[in-house]
């Protein structure tokens, strides 16, 4: 799992800093994103070892 914090978008009508950080972070997503497709496709390439089979519990 990833965060990416931001500023609520509300923050940016009363601040015309906060509005360009703002502009400036949801810019910077697409490249964050093809980072982390990357990485997962790399990590699918390592062996993992396998975890062991669970037997699903019943209620009664």
């Amino acid at each position: 799992m990833t965060v990416y914090p931001l500023y609520h978008p509300a923050a940016a009508l009363r601040s015309p800093t906060v509005k360009k950080t703002l502009e400036d972070d949801f810019k910077r997503i697409p490249g964050l994103l093809k980072e982390l497709e990357q990485r997962a496709a790399k990590s699918e390439t390592v062996a993992r070892p396998s975890e062991p089979e669970t037997e699903q519990m019943k209620l009664f």
